[in-house]
């Protein structure tokens, strides 16, 4: 459901209109937009993990680990939208995100419970965990919020191998398309600084800010991933392919630093150290739970364009990449009673990364 407030261009529009609408003379905030040219694919530990070529098969099956290499990387142009915002501002902000994060976690509570009773105990228990940022914030701290949405597109190389996908008979023939809607809402604040500092001699002078602070996360996106039935100690059923929607809640830590003369350069980490809870989902066959790991960084340079002293435009380019594992996921699924157990190929990780450029406007 935060995808619905947040991750679409109908929805940018609508929440950019209604914070203009709440912001006032007095305020200082930072509006962000660009595009992000990123790579979704399997993680570096998978691909230790494939190396090693631990499967067990007989000569003329194709082994799990080496179908899962057919499904090759997605590719998309990802929107990035967010919002930095001082608390000594317009406070109302804090009010609205608020509001919109109680209402989406309204709608999933609807959507998903058809007992009236419990989903009238839920929605209580809710009432007495919404969100108030004012009070959670102090007067030195800045809070943001980033959604990035878009789609990644892919295609599996010799798709012949799979006899079904999602549970349903498939004829994917010699190349055959996979993709995926992505989202992820970042929110959370800051504790920052600035300092001038004089160097070569005292004939320059540098601008420095650092920054840190904690976030929460969700990601929501799917990759097809490999399913086979076991059929007896090291033999191996026929090759499936199913749809593995990925969801991850998270909290983590975020430090960020800016060197300025004439141009700035920007770096950027975030740090996720097993806080999480990811969800991999795979149909009929159930669900894998394991705790997440995240960790990105950012690397980039920007421009000042100062505009009548009022604010201050900065257009930026980075390249940005996120590593995202699962700690020791089980790849035993639950199949039907007539098929036994289903051996999955998970990936252990995954990683997203790409070239980034966009527009900054501070005020």
């Amino acid at each position: 459901m935060l995808e619905r407030h947040f991750g679409s261009d109908e929805a940018t529009k609508k929440n950019a209109g209604l914070v203009w609408e709440l912001l006032g003379p007095g305020s200082h905030f930072d509006v962000h937009a660009g595009l992000w040219f990123a790579n979704l694919s399997k993680g570096p530990l998978w691909g230790m993990k494939a190396a090693m070529g631990d499967d067990e098969t007989s000569d003329d099956l194709l082994s799990p680990t080496d179908a899962s290499r057919k499904i090759g990387r997605g590719r998309g142009t990802l929107r990035q939208v967010g919002l930095e915002l001082a608390v000594k501002g317009n406070e109302a902000f804090f009010d609205y995100v608020s509001d919109k994060i109680f209402a989406a976690a309204q709608d999933e509570v609807k959507s998903r419970v058809e007992n009236q009773t419990i989903e009238e105990g839920l929605l209580m228990i809710l009432g007495e965990f919404r969100p108030d940022l004012k009070s959670w914030l102090g007067p030195d701290k800045r809070a943001y919020l980033q959604a990035t949405y878009g789609r990644f597109d892919g295609k599996i190389d010799d798709a012949r191998y799979f006899l079904s996908r999602n549970s349903v008979p498939y004829f994917g023939g010699t190349s055959s398309p996979w993709s995926t809607r992505y989202f992820s809402l970042d929110a959370g604040f800051f504790y920052g600084e600035d300092r001038r500092t004089r160097r070569a001699k005292g004939r320059s002078e540098w601008e420095d800010s650092f920054a840190y602070g904690f976030f929460g996360r969700y990601v929501n996106f799917s990759m097809p991933s490999v399913i086979s039935p076991q059929v007896g100690a090291g033999g191996r059923g026929d090759l499936a392919l199913q749809d593995v929607g990925v969801n991850s809640l998270s909290a983590g830590m975020r430090v960020s630093y800016t060197t300025c003369k004439v141009v700035c350069f920007a770096f950027e980490t975030s740090f996720v150290p097993f806080t999480g809870l990811g969800v991999l989902g795979y149909g009929r066959w159930g669900n894998l739970y394991a705790l997440t790991f995240f960790g990105s960084g950012d690397a980039g340079i920007t421009l000042p364009i100062p505009l009548g002293g009022l604010m201050t435009l900065r257009p930026y380019a980075s390249f940005r990449a996120e590593w995202m594992s699962f700690l020791n996921p089980s790849t035993q699924l639950a199949g039907s009673e007539s098929n036994g157990l289903i051996e999955a190929t998970v990936p252990t990780d995954f990683l997203i990364w790409g070239p980034r450029a966009g527009l900054v406007l501070q005020l």
